[in-house]
């Protein structure tokens, strides 16, 4: 496998310009299409992965991505140092409807370092998405929306940022424009529909400060 690896890295930068460390590693039928890869010494992306139809992606050092993930349509993706995301996370942008709509600077999905993105989430970037340091997204099945339609209003979008010190359980859905400030603990099931900018604990739809102590957990229910 080591040598299968190698070889791997070697064509794709002899091939493609790839800009990708000897020391980084490739899983097993994982395909890229994209202008633009770069890896960091010691980073690794995994098996049956697909990096589809995006302008740039770079993985940092000690980054990993795990097996089934799915990159399609994004202007950029940054993956901080020592940062992982799992198991068939989904990360795409609706081209179509961004130049469409006129939506310039949408597209991006950018995460610091020490940040922990756990299985099967999904995240639209047809705005952008940025996740600062030291956040987790647990549990599985959040979503991440930054772009809406509706019959009324039409297509609208909005970036979502999350700062620093950030817990996130399972099942919870953000919509566009949203803001969350440091030290927050969102619980499963939430509704993100505002931003969050004081430090605590959120639940509930519509979502609700429970308490002023983001490390409790003892109120992380409806």
């Amino acid at each position: 496998l080591f040598i299968i690896n190698r070889l791997k890295i070697f064509f794709y930068k002899l091939l493609l310009g790839y800009d990708i460390s000897y020391k980084a590693s490739l899983g097993l039928f994982s395909i890229f299409i994209v202008q633009k890869l770069e890896l960091k010494d010691g980073s690794s992306i995994g098996a049956f992965c697909l990096f589809y139809n995006c302008n740039c992606v770079k993985i940092d050092t000690n980054a990993k991505i795990y097996r089934f993930v799915h990159i399609m349509g994004a202007r950029l993706v940054y993956v901080g140092a020592s940062s992982l995301i799992g198991v068939k996370a989904r990360i795409f942008a609706r081209e179509c409807d961004r130049l469409a709509n006129g939506v310039i600077n949408g597209g991006r999905f950018i995460i610091g370092s020490n940040v922990t993105i756990t299985n099967e989430h999904i995240f639209d970037i047809t705005g952008n998405i940025l996740i600062k340091e030291k956040v987790v997204i647990g549990g599985r099945h959040s979503m991440f929306f930054a772009q809406r339609f509706d019959c009324f209003g039409g297509f609208s979008y909005g970036d979502i940022i999350l700062s620093r010190n950030i817990y996130v359980g399972a099942n919870v859905i953000f919509l566009p424009g949203i803001r969350i400030g440091s030290n927050i603990v969102i619980g499963a099931g939430t509704v993100v529909s505002k931003s969050l900018n004081s430090s605590g604990s959120y639940v509930g739809n519509p979502v609700r400060k429970v308490s002023d102590d983001p490390i409790s957990k003892r109120k992380l229910v409806k």
